[in-house]
């Protein structure tokens, strides 16, 4: 079962960088020079360095509901009132997106210590269970489920990387006013 897992697995990588080629407009032959890499981690310097409060001023600024506003004309009185409310809302719905994507960022950073942990142990468990198996104290199911277990845990923590990753680019594209 572990073995027809990986081959499809396999495949499924096979199509999707043939699907790839095909979108950078590159011939399958050429794949070779082609590799599909890791997700760059969100170093901790780089989270270190997300300071809501002083990026608040810059969100805002770049905030495209923010310039919209402010480059609307206003006639009279009420149309004056109006415009300055709406400068007002859309300041306060841009320092809200950063709040929700700062608080993101955090739970983020918390499931991936947590899958980074869980990683850990099930690579001291696997090691574990490689010796078991190679000392014939398992047989090959017992073995298979265990690699299975620890493969599912390692692919958890890469996609708690990469979840940490779009979490924290988002929060740099809201301070350019993308987002």
């Amino acid at each position: 079962a572990a073995q027809i897992a990986s081959q499809s697995a396999n495949h499924s990588a096979d199509r999707k960088k043939r699907q790839l080629l095909i979108m950078l407009g590159k011939e399958s032959g050429e794949s070779a020079g082609i590799s599909l890499g890791e997700i760059p981690r969100a170093a901790a310097e780089e989270l270190n360095a997300i300071h809501p409060e002083e990026d608040r001023s810059l969100a805002v600024i770049a905030d495209p509901g923010v310039k919209s506003a402010r480059r609307s004309q206003a006639q009279g009185d009420t149309q004056r009132k109006l415009r300055s409310q709406q400068i007002e809302e859309a300041k306060g719905a841009a320092n809200l997106t950063l709040d929700e994507q700062y608080r993101e960022i955090a739970a983020l950073s918390l499931k991936r210590d947590a899958a980074a942990a869980a990683c850990e142990a099930a690579e001291k468990d696997y090691g574990a269970l490689k010796t078991r198996y190679q000392a014939g104290l398992i047989n090959k199911s017992e073995y298979l489920q265990g690699a299975a277990q620890y493969w599912q845990t390692k692919a958890s923590g890469i996609a708690a990387e990469g979840e940490l990753r779009v979490a924290v680019d988002a929060y740099g594209w809201l301070l350019k006013g993308v987002g």
